[in-house]
């Protein structure tokens, strides 16, 4: 595969992955700029606040439902 190819067969990777990093990094940036935002309304990052919602959504009720079973 010589590199047109490849460039052409994944330019929409090549442009979003960079893309999504500079919106994080922009995100936290604009996160410890004090006079945008007040330290009560600092958030994590949008991928982070996602995780922990999944992992308490999907991870973590099993064990919880296994422990009221041996109950």
């Amino acid at each position: 595969m010589s590199l047109k190819q490849f460039v052409n067969k994944y330019m929409v990777t090549i442009v979003m992955i960079p893309s999504i990093i500079a919106i994080h990094i922009g995100w936290t940036k604009i996160q410890n700029v004090e006079s945008l935002v007040d330290k009560d309304e600092k958030a994590d990052l949008p991928i982070v606040i996602a995780a922990k919602k999944l992992y308490n959504d999907y991870i973590s009720k099993p064990q919880d439902e296994q422990k009221e079973k041996d109950r």
